[in-house]
């Protein structure tokens, strides 16, 4: 069965990338931000989603100030219902705002949900994070589909997906199930 699959591989790449010492995490933080930079998508974006990492995930903070500092507007997501496995973005101007949320996750103030029928005319690029990606875009995440549903009621923006990952997390497949939301392209740090 694929969750059984997709467990052993959550806990074997999860290790594989809490071994990581402290020197390449910063190194893949600062190809990240060359990364972001350099993307045409994100210059011509008006809003960014993305997550405030933690643990041993690619470090976002660097990204999500430098995004502000460039006057994208920048949305992250608050767990609004868990047992749902539903979220929501909201709108941040400053990492200060971000308070301890869904499992110790760094979320923003609850103001505001983003309504993508009131942003169609604006660009948006949303990174995701997961455990694990195979090379055409797969991705796990970990485990509740919160970025899956999310996705799935909002179509549109399946369009600019980027998963960020660290080379340890790259996988040549990993096992997909039909609400799974494929990566449109995966920045390897």
């Amino acid at each position: 069965m694929n969750t059984i699959e997709k467990n052993e591989i959550r806990k074997r790449v999860c290790a594989r990338r809490d071994r990581l010492k402290r020197i390449r995490r910063f190194l893949g933080e600062r190809k990240l931000l060359k990364l972001l930079v350099a993307d045409s998508e994100y210059q011509s974006s008006d809003y960014i989603f993305c997550y405030a990492s933690r643990g041993s995930e690619v470090p976002t903070f660097r990204l999500i100030n430098r995004a502000l500092m460039d006057g994208k507007e920048v949305y992250l997501p608050k767990v609004t219902a868990p047992r749902e496995s539903q979220m929501e973005f909201y709108p941040i101007r400053s990492l200060c705002e971000l308070k301890e949320g869904y499992q110790g996750i760094p979320e923003p103030p609850e103001t505001e949900a983003f309504e993508l029928s009131q942003s169609l005319d604006k660009k948006i690029l949303v990174i995701v994070p997961g455990t694990a990606f195979d090379t055409s875009g797969h991705r796990i995440g970990y485990g509740k589909g919160f970025y899956d549903k999310y996705l799935s009621r909002n179509v549109e923006l399946q369009k600019v997906t980027i998963g960020i990952a660290y080379s340890c997390q790259i996988l040549d497949s990993v096992p997909i199930e039909e609400n799974d939301v494929c990566m449109n392209r995966i920045w390897i740090v």
